[in-house]
Protein backbone atom coordinates (compact mmCIF):
# COMPACT_ATOMS: atom_id res chain seq x y z
CA UNK A 1 0.00 0.00 0.00
CA UNK A 2 1.53 3.41 -0.90
CA UNK A 3 2.52 6.02 1.61
CA UNK A 4 0.87 9.06 2.24
CA UNK A 5 3.36 12.37 3.31
CA UNK A 6 2.58 15.34 4.74
CA UNK A 7 -0.62 17.61 5.54
CA UNK A 8 -3.77 16.92 3.61
CA UNK A 9 -6.58 19.86 3.60
CA UNK A 10 -9.85 20.33 2.27
CA UNK A 11 -9.38 23.80 1.16
CA UNK A 12 -7.01 26.28 -0.25
CA UNK A 13 -3.94 27.12 1.50
CA UNK A 14 -1.96 30.28 1.55
CA UNK A 15 1.86 29.73 2.48
CA UNK A 16 4.47 32.18 3.15
CA UNK A 17 7.38 31.38 0.67
CA UNK A 18 7.45 29.23 -2.80
CA UNK A 19 9.05 26.17 -1.00
CA UNK A 20 6.82 25.88 0.86
CA UNK A 21 4.08 25.99 -1.70
CA UNK A 22 6.61 22.98 -3.72
CA UNK A 23 6.70 21.23 -0.85
CA UNK A 24 3.23 21.11 -0.12
CA UNK A 25 2.60 19.90 -3.60
CA UNK A 26 4.94 17.31 -3.59
CA UNK A 27 3.54 15.86 -0.67
CA UNK A 28 -0.16 15.75 -1.87
CA UNK A 29 0.84 14.83 -5.36
CA UNK A 30 -1.69 11.70 -6.84
CA UNK A 31 2.08 11.45 -8.66
CA UNK A 32 4.07 10.82 -5.80
CA UNK A 33 4.06 6.71 -5.75
CA UNK A 34 4.34 6.56 -9.49
CA UNK A 35 7.60 9.02 -8.74
CA UNK A 36 8.65 6.92 -5.85
CA UNK A 37 8.42 3.83 -7.91
CA UNK A 38 10.25 5.72 -11.34
CA UNK A 39 13.16 7.04 -9.19
CA UNK A 40 13.77 3.15 -7.57
CA UNK A 41 13.79 1.95 -11.37
CA UNK A 42 16.24 4.05 -12.58
CA UNK A 43 19.21 1.22 -10.77
CA UNK A 44 19.76 3.24 -7.53
CA UNK A 45 20.78 0.95 -4.66
CA UNK A 46 17.31 2.06 -2.83
CA UNK A 47 15.01 -0.58 -0.75
CA UNK A 48 12.08 2.03 -0.15
CA UNK A 49 10.53 -0.55 1.68
CA UNK A 50 13.11 -1.19 5.02
CA UNK A 51 16.14 -0.38 5.82
CA UNK A 52 17.93 2.79 7.55
CA UNK A 53 17.64 4.17 3.77
CA UNK A 54 13.63 4.23 4.11
CA UNK A 55 13.90 5.71 7.61
CA UNK A 56 15.91 8.59 6.65
CA UNK A 57 13.67 9.00 3.90
CA UNK A 58 10.79 8.83 5.73
CA UNK A 59 12.15 11.66 8.25
CA UNK A 60 13.02 13.41 5.07
CA UNK A 61 8.94 13.50 4.45
CA UNK A 62 7.84 14.01 7.56
CA UNK A 63 10.37 17.33 8.42
CA UNK A 64 9.13 18.76 5.08
CA UNK A 65 11.96 18.92 3.46
CA UNK A 66 12.27 16.48 0.53
CA UNK A 67 11.80 19.54 -2.10
CA UNK A 68 14.39 21.80 -0.67
CA UNK A 69 16.82 18.86 -0.02
CA UNK A 70 15.90 18.29 -4.08
CA UNK A 71 17.34 21.78 -4.15
CA UNK A 72 20.56 21.30 -2.38
CA UNK A 73 21.63 18.76 -5.28
CA UNK A 74 22.56 18.30 -8.79
CA UNK A 75 21.62 15.46 -10.30
CA UNK A 76 22.08 13.33 -7.08
CA UNK A 77 24.84 15.04 -5.71
CA UNK A 78 24.88 17.49 -2.57
CA UNK A 79 26.49 21.00 -3.67
CA UNK A 80 28.87 23.22 -1.73
CA UNK A 81 27.71 25.69 1.18
CA UNK A 82 27.04 28.73 -0.90
CA UNK A 83 25.46 27.05 -3.56
CA UNK A 84 22.71 25.61 -1.20
CA UNK A 85 22.01 28.72 0.43
CA UNK A 86 21.48 30.64 -3.03
CA UNK A 87 19.38 27.64 -4.28
CA UNK A 88 17.53 27.75 -0.80
CA UNK A 89 16.45 31.48 -0.66
CA UNK A 90 13.02 30.64 -1.94
CA UNK A 91 12.70 28.76 0.90
CA UNK A 92 11.34 29.45 4.81
CA UNK A 93 13.58 29.89 7.40
CA UNK A 94 12.58 27.40 9.58
CA UNK A 95 13.06 24.82 6.08
CA UNK A 96 16.25 25.85 5.63
CA UNK A 97 17.24 25.25 9.08
CA UNK A 98 15.72 21.81 8.79
CA UNK A 99 17.89 21.01 5.70
CA UNK A 100 21.06 21.49 7.44
CA UNK A 101 20.06 19.84 10.51
CA UNK A 102 19.38 16.76 8.01
CA UNK A 103 22.67 17.23 6.12
CA UNK A 104 24.08 17.35 9.46
CA UNK A 105 22.59 14.07 11.48
CA UNK A 106 22.47 11.72 8.22
CA UNK A 107 25.28 9.15 8.02
CA UNK A 108 27.75 9.96 4.84
CA UNK A 109 26.86 6.36 3.62
CA UNK A 110 22.98 7.06 4.15
CA UNK A 111 23.39 10.57 2.69
CA UNK A 112 24.88 8.78 -1.12
CA UNK A 113 21.87 6.41 -1.09
CA UNK A 114 19.33 8.87 0.19
CA UNK A 115 20.23 12.14 -1.98
CA UNK A 116 19.95 10.81 -5.20
CA UNK A 117 16.54 9.06 -4.66
CA UNK A 118 14.84 12.23 -3.12
CA UNK A 119 16.57 14.20 -6.06
CA UNK A 120 14.92 12.04 -8.69
CA UNK A 121 11.85 11.47 -7.05
CA UNK A 122 11.03 15.27 -6.76
CA UNK A 123 12.09 16.05 -10.04
CA UNK A 124 9.78 13.42 -11.80
CA UNK A 125 6.90 14.00 -9.01
CA UNK A 126 7.41 17.59 -10.38
CA UNK A 127 7.41 17.34 -14.20
CA UNK A 128 4.31 15.17 -14.18
CA UNK A 129 2.58 17.40 -12.18
CA UNK A 130 3.75 20.50 -14.02
CA UNK A 131 5.10 19.82 -17.14
CA UNK A 132 9.10 20.67 -16.18
CA UNK A 133 10.95 18.97 -13.26
CA UNK A 134 12.88 22.25 -12.35
CA UNK A 135 11.81 24.36 -9.70
CA UNK A 136 9.85 27.73 -9.90
CA UNK A 137 9.94 30.31 -7.83
CA UNK A 138 7.26 31.93 -9.23
CA UNK A 139 4.57 29.60 -8.30
CA UNK A 140 1.52 30.82 -6.40
CA UNK A 141 1.38 30.97 -2.89
CA UNK A 142 -2.00 29.53 -2.71
CA UNK A 143 -1.90 25.61 -3.11
CA UNK A 144 -5.13 24.59 -3.99
CA UNK A 145 -6.25 20.81 -4.68
CA UNK A 146 -5.96 19.28 -1.97
CA UNK A 147 -8.04 16.79 -0.83
CA UNK A 148 -9.88 15.49 2.65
Amino acid sequence: MPRRYGPVFSKPLVVETPGEAEELAFFDSAYISDALEAAAATGMKYDYYGGEESDWFDRACWDEVAVALEQCCDAGRLLRPQLREARLRHFSLRQRFAVEAFLQEIPPKIAKRVLPFIYWAVRIERAKRTGSPEFNPGRPLVVEGFEE
